[in-house]
């Protein structure tokens, strides 16, 4: 899924980045690698206490252009990092991992630049579809399109040879 986020949003080094739900601080750690030491990535989670875990973590860590900030986004959105920036229409792209993404929609379009991605994390295609309608309710955002990581099963199965056993994922082959 990191891969992919990071992909669609255009992170490349010097860009600035906006994620909300910091969580366990993976998604933000790759957004700064991709941003680079002249991007920077603000993370905002609405509990203080993984707020203050994650920035002693990316401190640990030498990450130094991630700015974590306790708040919630979809009340207070992203006007007020804790580094004190002024982030109006500078912002490359924002990544919503939240329950009701569709409430930070707005917060999201007062941050980000002209032509800047917006991704959201949604497990219920409710999400998605109130996200969407929200995204294009002002003609803000246009060229929607959603995307799903299916999981695939392989499922091993055991071939013997003389003296060797051999993990095979696909059809039973033998070789002579």
């Amino acid at each position: 899924d990191i891969a992919m986020i990071v992909f669609y949003l255009g992170i490349v080094p010097g860009c600035v980045a906006v994620e909300s739900g910091t969580g366990s601080g993976s998604l933000t750690f790759a957004l700064a690698k991709a941003a680079g030491p002249s991007g920077r990535v603000y993370t905002y989670d609405f509990h203080q206490l993984r707020a203050d875990e994650a920035r002693k973590t990316f401190a640990e860590l030498g990450m130094d252009n991630i700015v974590v900030s306790q708040a919630d986004a979809c009340n207070d959105g992203f006007l007020h990092p804790a580094d004190g920036a002024d982030l109006r229409g500078r912002v490359d792209g924002v990544f919503l991992d939240l329950p009701s993404p569709w409430d930070a929609v707005k917060h999201a379009d007062a941050v980000l630049k002209p032509g800047g991605m917006f991704c959201s994390f949604s497990p219920c295609i409710e999400q998605v579809q109130r996200t969407c309608l929200e995204l294009v309710a002002d003609s803000k955002f246009h060229s929607l399109f959603t995307s799903s990581l299916p999981l695939i099963h392989h499922l091993p199965s055991a071939v013997s040879f003389s003296r060797v056993s051999v993990l095979n994922s696909g059809a039973n082959h033998r070789v002579s």
